[in-house]
């Protein structure tokens, strides 16, 4: 069904290039458009660009018959809810700031409140509500440990006023990336982690979120690895005597004060948020409230991921490097499981990058011998690129 509808909706071809459309608008801007100082010739450029990209190609008969009959190209099964973890907030227009000073607001702000600021004020919210509704039914117990994803699956904020979902929506977690940056060893997987992490974190105690993880191992009769419950200390916000209107819950910024600028031990990359979404992977109550197709991806754009952290954890320090025969360290808390597991991902990365290499070589030149060393010399550059910025990563967080 997904194949026949993509292609069903696709453009057939015949439509020009992006960049030839660019280029032929440019050329023609230049040379019609009079340059006297005044007029935007870049601007004037992008405008007819765009023109033509909407204008200038082809259109399938599926496409042109809704077009045609005037019927809508999608039609959404669930209302889409966007959540922007970045926290980016839209301005305010001229007559809504104009109608806010005319009710007597003095210096009004320019922007709404994004969703990361309504889920750090739940808690300021949900109090005012009821000391003006003591009717409201949500209970502060419902509100205080969730994800930021679990708080809008549940709830939505209107007019400052905390409302239960009354139908589900599907939630559009922003900005999106494709799958390949899951790969630990991808440029732009520290974005990645941090869109996982704000998203998907469950903002509770940690004290009490690894008390919740001994019971349940207790009740089942099975033994807990402590060096898998998270390390990162998130305590319980200090309330304000005589002033709870102030009070809060933990929110996205205490994940971003953990997380946020956190490099390796020379200081060259950061790396935070790559570590976060590691210890939201392992830590056993953390993990359930993570999506399984979040799961599934990372998984399986690092394959090593689980077996790997097997052999760190099974690790006594009697091993030896296989190549630099250094002694490997036992990881005595949760801080350097993670931290060494990183370094054997990527390494395993980096190996794994040497062998493709090593084969295309040998496709390409059945008679010739080449060794590891040549090899990893010669890395294809459109593939491990990524691996080998790694690869400095991992020597300098040695």
């Amino acid at each position: 069904m997904e194949y026949i509808t993509k292609y069903a909706t696709k453009a057939q071809k015949g439509s020009r290039a992006l960049g030839e459309v660019l280029r032929s608008a440019m050329e023609e801007v230049c040379k019609y458009v009079r340059e006297d100082g005044v007029t935007d010739l870049l601007r004037r450029s992008f405008q007819k660009c765009f023109a033509r990209t909407i204008g200038e190609r082809d259109y399938g008969i599926f496409e042109a018959a809704h077009l045609g009959l005037r019927l809508p190209l999608v039609y959404p099964l669930l209302p889409m809810v966007s959540l922007n973890t970045s926290g980016a907030r839209a301005f305010k227009t001229h007559q809504q700031l104009q109608r806010e000073r005319e009710r007597g607001v003095q210096d009004p702000v320019t922007t709404w409140d994004s969703k990361v600021d309504n889920f750090d004020k739940r808690r300021q919210l949900l109090h005012a509500q009821k000391d003006n509704d003591p009717g409201v039914t949500i209970t502060m117990e419902e509100i205080e440990s969730v994800s930021f994803y679990e708080f809008f699956w549940k709830y939505y904020v209107s007019r400052g006023k905390l409302h239960a979902a009354k139908k589900p929506v599907c939630l559009n977690v922003t900005p999106a990336m494709s799958a390949d940056c899951a790969n630990i060893s991808d440029a732009r997987h520290e974005m990645y982690a941090r869109t996982a992490v704000v998203a998907h974190w469950r903002l509770m105690p940690t004290a009490e979120r690894h008390d919740l993880a001994r019971r349940a191992r207790g009740l089942r009769l099975e033994a807990l690895e402590e060096r898998l419950l998270g390390g990162t200390v998130l305590d319980r916000p200090m309330e304000h005597a005589g002033f709870p209107e102030n009070d809060r819950f933990l929110g996205i910024k205490d994940l971003v004060m953990k997380f946020d600028g956190r490099k390796t031990r020379r200081g060259k990359k950061e790396v935070g948020w790559t570590l976060a979404l590691m210890e939201m992977l392992v830590d056993p109550v953390l993990s359930c409230w993570v999506p399984s197709w979040l799961v599934e991806q990372y998984e399986r754009w690092n394959p090593s991921f689980r077996a790997l952290l097997e052999k760190v954890l099974q690790r006594d320090g009697t091993e030896v490097h296989e190549r630099s025969g250094r002694r490997l360290k036992r990881p005595e808390n949760n801080a350097e499981l993670l931290r060494f597991l990183r370094q054997e991902m990527i390494a395993h990365d980096q190996r794994q990058a040497e062998r493709d290499a090593a084969k295309k070589q040998d496709a390409a030149d059945p008679g010739g011998e080449s060794s590891e060393g040549e090899a990893g010399a010669t890395l294809d550059s459109d593939v491990d690129e990524d691996v080998k910025r790694a690869a400095a990563e991992l020597a300098d967080d040695s």
